[in-house]
């Protein structure tokens, strides 16, 4: 199971497509749904993946569908510090250490950040909860005058 831990990510837009390229880091077509999840501090939203290949100069960035341009920043963000600062040994902090059966040992690391307030999914869950709380309140009120 992976382990949750913060790490700051640096925003990325000024950095080109081109130039991240040449660096050897590949922003892939968004694929799959981000899911937010909630802890004592907030809502956080998962955006996509980092994959870097140990025998290879290669990362891969793989956005998921849906994400807002700030969003993105912050991906290919987590993209530009792996390559900085390349996981390796056993049990590199942050990252899952995993075996490709073709492409050999890579490291692969899931990138969460905190969902704005504004946030479509946030908004929901919170509309949700809003309902089942008038949802309980009406129910209180009708038992309450019948007992």
């Amino acid at each position: 199971m992976p382990e949750y831990q913060k790490v700051r990510y640096t925003h990325i837009d000024d950095i080109s497509a081109e130039d991240l390229r040449l660096a050897g880091i590949t922003v892939h077509q968004p694929q799959g749904l981000t899911c937010v999840s909630e802890d004592l501090e907030g809502f956080w939203k998962e955006i996509g993946r980092v994959v870097v290949w140990a025998d290879r100069n290669r990362i891969d960035v793989h956005p998921y569908m849906l994400l807002e341009d700030h969003e993105l920043g912050y991906l290919r963000g987590a993209g530009w510090r792996a390559w900085m600062h390349r996981p390796a040994g056993r049990r590199p902090a942050h990252w899952t250490r995993r075996t490709h059966r073709v492409h050999g040992l890579y490291y692969e690391c899931h990138i969460s950040i905190e969902a704005s307030a504004g946030d479509r999914v946030v908004r929901m869950i919170q509309a949700a909860r809003g309902f089942r709380g008038w949802q309980d309140q009406q129910f209180q009120r009708t038992y309450d005058a019948t007992v």
